[in-house]
């Protein structure tokens, strides 16, 4: 489930107050990971405008600020090359076919967001899923990045059970 701001239809015109996300996770019928943890990733998604590789002029690039149980969220997610990011010294991770198709996103470079450097430090992949789409960093990073430190743009949380997922809707 993708919990957004009532009225949103997508999660970069959405807006949840950090104190409702945070409380989402101990809500009854989410599913827990095999250490008994809420499989609930509270996240922050802002769009940059940057350049193609090879003069391929400017398009638009979706970073997503995730939580550590963010990547067990998503289809068949694995780490292909590099390493997972660290939090609190801005990491960055991305696919393969990110970094071949935007400047400033193979390993070891540095991706500007608000005049702080992102070091990419690994590839991913995710089943194919628009999350391959995507750069990744970790949550408090990127708000802080972005200068709005209580920024949350979703929440997302797997239910464990149908019926569960009826009454947390």
């Amino acid at each position: 489930l993708i919990v957004l701001r009532k009225g949103s239809t997508d999660e970069t015109g959405s807006g949840i107050e950090q104190r409702i996300a945070s409380q989402i996770s101990s809500l009854p019928g989410i599913a827990k990971d095999d250490l008994g943890q809420p499989l609930c990733s509270v996240e922050f998604v802002t769009i940059l405008t940057k350049p193609r590789r090879n003069n391929g002029g400017t398009v638009n690039m979706i970073v997503r600020g995730v939580e550590s149980q963010g990547r067990k969220l998503r289809p068949d997610y694995r780490l292909t090359q590099g390493r997972d990011i660290s939090p609190g010294v801005n990491e960055a991770i991305t696919s393969q076919r990110m970094a071949d198709r935007f400047e400033n996103l193979a390993i070891g470079e540095q991706l500007e967001i608000n005049n702080v450097m992102f070091t990419i430090v690994g590839y991913f992949e995710a089943a194919g899923s628009a999350a391959e789409s995507e750069v990744w960093t970790d949550l408090r990073d990127l708000t802080l990045a972005r200068r709005t430190p209580a920024a949350v743009s979703s929440v997302n949380l797997r239910a464990d059970s149908l019926s569960s997922r009826d009454a947390l809707v």
